[in-house]
């Protein structure tokens, strides 16, 4: 399994290699510190792809700023713990962290007290889930990307992560969720001493009957280990959907 990665966004960066140092001292080798001196140093890297587990990042910076930042994060969905540092707490601000989903910290903080924040949240994340709402075609291939990243981010191979990627949209495609029908599609991950993977469930939420056809899980089956059709109350159906790896040693 791939290290935890904390990625810390200051535009100090006395103060940024400061908390960095710290919690490479505190975690040693369990974790992966990345450091930038802008929020749109830390957007290129969310862009390009880059997963991190816990992202810090301080309120006021010049042109991006931390809120900037969180709500791309909120946005996009990205599977990561977030903590925004500032020295004015507000209502307003409370209620911006709260929707946002992040916590927040005060300036000024022990070191300790942030030590044991980000280990709280880096705990937190072991566990990845997300659920995209699908109302039309786009939802769909969001889902299929976010399945991807999922997987990648708990470190599934590269054809694993393209097997149970397009499992979920051909399984999605297959219910017509967001051509005619209103559903959703929850991803999470697996993980137990032999075993870690994904698990994906696709459900209707319109109560029309659904037809899946025999064909279309004939397709998908080889991708996965596992594939599970269960009918919901009014006529809603749930179609689960798994792929696992063995958990390799250290």
């Amino acid at each position: 399994m791939d290290k935890k990665r904390v990625l810390i966004v200051d535009d100090e960066l006395r103060l940024a290699r400061t908390l960095g140092d710290a919690l490479k001292h505190a975690l040693g080798d369990e974790c992966d510190v990345w450091v930038r001196t802008s929020g749109e140093e830390a957007l290129q890297c969310l862009a390009q792809g880059e997963h991190f587990d816990v992202v810090i990042t301080d309120l006021k910076m010049p042109g991006t700023n931390g809120m900037d930042l969180l709500r791309y994060i909120y946005r996009q969905k990205l599977l990561a713990r977030t903590i925004l540092i500032t020295a004015y707490g507000t209502p307003e601000l409370e209620a911006q962290v709260e929707r946002l989903e992040t916590e927040y910290l005060l300036k000024p903080f022990n070191i300790q007290d942030f030590v044991d924040l980000v280990r709280r949240n880096l705990g937190e994340s072991g566990r990845l889930k997300t659920t995209v709402i699908v109302r039309d075609y786009r939802d769909v291939i969001n889902a299929r990307q976010k399945t991807r990243e999922l997987a990648r981010a708990i470190g599934m191979d590269v054809t694993s992560q393209a097997r149970i990627s397009l499992a979920t949209s051909s399984m999605a495609n297959a219910m017509s969720l967001g051509m005619l029908r209103i559903g959703q599609i929850a991803i999470e991950s697996i993980q137990n001493p032999e075993q870690f993977g994904v698990r994906v469930t696709c459900s209707t939420t319109d109560g029309k009957e659904t037809h899946i056809p025999p064909a279309a899980l004939r397709d998908v089956q080889w991708m996965v280990d596992h594939l599970a059709v269960d009918t919901l109350p009014a006529n809603n159906v749930q179609i689960t959907l798994e792929k696992l790896e063995p958990v390799r040693a250290p």
